[in-house]
């Protein structure tokens, strides 16, 4: 990009003003001019401020609006990603709880069964 840059300005700068930077390696080379010292400063500053112009094109309150338009996609996005976390935890905690009410409902005839059994064993009824 840079040679076509030099060639771009070669070709619109007279050839008495080029530079002995921009001519060629079998070309004369003549005083460098201060003008060409100009085209380029002119050149370069042109390109910086093309690109720059862009970002100052758009007015603050402008600005301000795509800033919020791009925080409200971004908290949609969060908010969608955090409701399938919310979703995947709720069902987890069903999952859970129903794992530990069938533990516990199990658990409770085990300890009805033992009781009956120590009851057992106390009255006599059953040896070891």
């Amino acid at each position: 990009s840079s040679l076509s840059v030099v060639r771009t300005l070669r070709s619109s700068v007279p050839q008495s003003w080029q530079s002995s930077a921009l001519r060629g390696p079998y070309q004369s080379k003549a005083q460098t001019p201060v003008p060409t010292m100009r085209v380029l400063a002119s050149f370069v500053a042109t390109s910086a401020l093309g690109r720059s112009a862009l970002r100052l094109q758009t007015n603050p309150i402008t600005r301000v609006c795509d800033l919020l338009g791009d925080l409200s996609k971004k908290l949609e996005h969060e908010g969608k990603e955090e409701k399938k976390t919310f979703n995947k935890y709720t069902c987890w905690c069903t999952k859970v709880q129903q794992q530990k009410r069938a533990s516990i409902a199990s658990a409770e005839g085990t300890i009805t069964e033992k009781q009956n059994y120590i009851t057992e064993l106390d009255s006599g009824r059953v040896e070891l």
